[in-house]
């Protein structure tokens, strides 16, 4: 379902954000047609925040490393009252199977994976020492 986004005079203004809301300065973000292709290629700022120019009303995907959203953009004056006034874009996450929320970023990953691995096989190594003398 695309979200509605009203332009602010031909300009997409939008944000990149992680799961947690934090802004993510420095991604890569590319405006692309629904049949996925590229119309404008641009970088997040500091604060997460992109700016494209010259936008025409209509269907788009934004596509960011972590996420691919689809949004109706409106020229300014013609957007619905729901419309928002920029594109918030936040990164995929997954549900992990103990119930908490992990990076789909493979380091991040990693590192959630191998706490959890630890924090399993180190009570049950000290169980057993404690056992066995």
């Amino acid at each position: 379902m695309a979200t509605d986004v009203a332009l602010q005079g031909g300009v997409l203004v939008g944000q990149v954000s992680d799961s947690n809301g934090v802004a993510q300065a420095a991604v890569p973000v590319s405006l692309q047609t629904v049949q996925g292709d590229e119309v404008f290629a641009t970088v997040t700022d500091q604060q997460g925040i992109f700016h494209v120019q010259n936008v025409r009303p209509g269907v788009y995907q934004i596509v960011t490393p972590q996420a691919r959203r689809l949004y109706r953009l409106w020229a300014s004056g013609t957007a619905p009252m729901s419309a928002k006034p920029a594109a918030m874009v936040v990164g995929d996450t997954v549900r992990g199977s103990l119930g908490g929320t992990i990076s789909t970023h493979p380091v991040l990953t990693a590192v959630v994976v191998c706490g959890v691995a630890t924090a399993i096989a180190v009570p049950v190594a000290l169980t057993l020492k404690h056992k066995s003398g």
